[in-house]
């Protein structure tokens, strides 16, 4: 049997964290295991994230819920929600595939910046959306192979200002 195959002419731009730099500049709270915002003097803070180089990858993409008003305490808020297919074979020349464990290095946590088509025309601007990976999960289509790996985007806020 062959190979799964996405399906779709989308290219997502990916942003992993840099865990080691945003350490280094005393951004990262170790109890929780993730970035803190930063005092910049508002009420909210900046984010302190620090990210790795963008990484642009080829996905199918299925829409659970995308620019839904979410009612929160504070005012209504847009809510996302997103599937995306990516096939190994295009994670390998994007050079996220482990040579030894042959794991995905697409993780969770990795920001979701953008969604373009194959020619390079940007199609939805998510950069300031905080819509993050929540789930990675390997899987295979129609033959026993697992070729394929589904990721989970969701929109969520950084951690609290600390």
């Amino acid at each position: 049997m062959g190979r799964s195959r996405i399906q779709g002419a989308h290219v997502a731009a990916l942003a992993q964290i840099d865990t080691t730099a945003t350490q280094d500049a005393g951004h990262y709270d170790d109890g929780f295991q993730e970035p803190k915002r930063v005092d910049d003097g508002t009420w909210s803070g900046t984010p302190g994230r620090l990210n790795q180089r963008e990484i642009r990858v080829p996905c199918q993409i299925e829409d659970e819920v995308f620019n839904r008003l979410d009612p929160q305490v504070g005012g209504v808020d847009r809510l996302h929600r997103l599937r995306v297919t990516f096939a190994f074979k295009d994670l390998a020349r994007a050079d996220l595939i482990d040579g030894d464990t042959k794991v995905a290095g697409i993780r969770v946590a990795a920001q979701l910046l953008g969604v373009y088509d194959r020619r390079g025309n940007l199609l939805y601007d998510m950069s300031s959306d905080n819509i993050f990976c929540e789930e990675t999960r390997p899987a295979g289509f129609l033959s026993s192979s697992i070729n394929l790996l589904v990721c989970t985007f969701g929109r969520r806020e950084q951690a609290a200002k600390g």
